[in-house]
């Protein structure tokens, strides 16, 4: 279940799925799966896995860097709700400050690194 903090509603959910899916045909089969998994897209969820892809990775699948990419437009030119939505699904889902895999973080994109060690630092701004 979506956490009650988090602005949720299809119209979010379909435009983050949709924005992911687009990337690649592996891209687009995670998000078939999510839906197919949870009856309707749970954008946070969708970008946890996104995350999830990512990290594993450790930044190097092609594929999982463009839905990255495209997580990254929604954080900049998304809504207050958007930006929340990828703030609590996907920049959450990078690992914490001295686990194995923190490496992966310097290779966000620039805009997301910073958003990130902003809520690390408990800065606002």
């Amino acid at each position: 279940m979506e956490n009650e903090d988090v602005p949720i509603n299809e119209e979010n959910g379909r435009r983050v799925a949709d924005a992911v899916a687009a990337t690649s045909s592996t891209a687009a089969q995670m998000v078939r799966q999510h839906e197919a998994e949870h009856g309707e897209v749970l954008p946070t969820i969708l970008l946890d896995e996104v995350g999830g892809w990512f990290v594993a990775s450790h930044g190097a699948d092609t594929d999982a860097i463009r839905a990255v990419d495209a997580v990254n437009e929604l954080h900049q030119h998304g809504d207050d709700d958007i930006q929340t939505i990828v703030i609590t699904g996907f920049l959450e889902a990078m690992p914490h400050v001295g686990h194995a895999d923190r490496g992966v973080v310097e290779l966000l994109p620039t805009p997301l690194r910073a958003e990130l060690r902003r809520m690390e630092d408990g800065s606002t701004v």
